[in-house]
Parts: structure tokens; C-alpha cells; sequence
């Protein structure tokens, strides 16, 4: 069984499956969550499950869903993120995350997530000495040679010219 029929099994009196939460999802979770005595512990292995407080459902949970994504994304922008592995935590297929935070965001998961990425670096950049090298793995660039192709395509300029005309700026 899938994560959500587990869910359902754990939340029915009689191990069986509650109807209404493959049909209605979130909104009919939280119902069969009022029914039952043992809210809590269900509420605790859902918090353990996903990070985030909805599973849209429906169209008027897309944006939150988008939004939480984004969340999801500003916290954990420094791991390795794929998309796969987001439509797993917000229990979506990839094409529906993807259309969702598109529409919602105007730009892709991976256009944010990697602009996201770029922000952290430009801040450090600017704040520390580290070397920069570092500074990209750490902020989850796995390969150098496409951060400094993916910075200079985004900025006209290499990290260390970046750094310099910063460091002038603060002087």
C-alpha cells in the first residue's frame, strides 16, 4: 500500500480504509482525524511523513501547495532536492508540482530552487573570506564548473570578480 492507504488503514476503527480520504483528500483527513481517539499519534507519524502542514487536494490548495513548496525549498536549498523527491514529500506527481508552482511562481522548482542557491552564495560572497569553492558546496553546488558557468551566466561576472566589486562597495 502507498503512504496514503497506510494513513487510512491507521486512521479506521476496523483496519479498514477510510472512503472518503482517497476521494477527498486533505479536507477529508482532518474529518476522520476529529473522529478518532487517536489523533495524536496519527498527527505525529503525518508530521513525521512530510514537513509540510497541507497535501493539496484541490484546486484551492495549489497555491498553498506552491507555497509550500517554496518553504520547503528556502529550508533544505543547500541538499540535494529533486523533483522527485518533492512530489514524494507533497504527495503529487512531478507534472502536477511542476505546472502548480510554474502558475504560482512564474518560474520552475529547479529555476527557483538553483536562484534560491545563487542568493546564499552572493551573501556569503560578500560577508566572508571562505573560499569560494566552498562556499558552493556548501550551499549545494555538487559540481564547480556549473556554478561558475551558472553565475556567470546569471551575473555577466566570474564569483571572485563578484566578491571584489563587493568588498569595494563595503569599503
Amino acid at each position: 500500500p502507498n503512504i496514503w492507504q497506510r494513513i487510512c488503514i491507521r486512521i479506521s476503527r476496523f483496519g479498514r480504509p477510510c472512503p472518503l480520504l482517497f476521494t477527498e483528500g486533505y479536507m477529508s483527513l482532518t474529518r476522520c482525524l476529529r473522529s478518532t481517539r487517536r489523533n495524536t499519534i496519527i498527527l505525529t507519524e503525518l508530521k513525521c511523513i512530510t514537513s509540510t502542514n497541507v497535501i493539496p487536494f484541490s484546486k484551492k490548495e495549489t497555491s498553498i501547495m506552491a507555497d509550500s513548496v517554496a518553504q520547503y525549498i528556502n529550508r533544505h536549498f543547500n541538499q540535494k532536492i529533486t523533483l522527485d523527491e518533492l512530489a514524494k514529500v507533497f504527495f503529487c506527481s512531478k507534472s502536477a508540482l511542476m505546472h502548480t508552482f510554474k502558475k504560482a511562481y512564474g518560474t520552475s522548482v529547479l529555476n527557483y530552487l538553483m536562484d534560491r542557491r545563487l542568493q546564499e552564495v552572493k551573501m556569503w560572497l560578500k560577508i566572508s573570506n571562505m573560499p569560494i569553492n566552498l562556499i558552493a558546496q556548501e550551499n549545494g553546488f555538487s559540481s564547480l564548473p556549473y556554478f561558475y558557468k551558472y553565475f556567470a551566466a546569471n551575473d555577466g561576472m566570474t564569483p571572485l570578480e563578484y566578491r571584489n566589486q563587493a568588498q569595494e562597495k563595503i569599503k
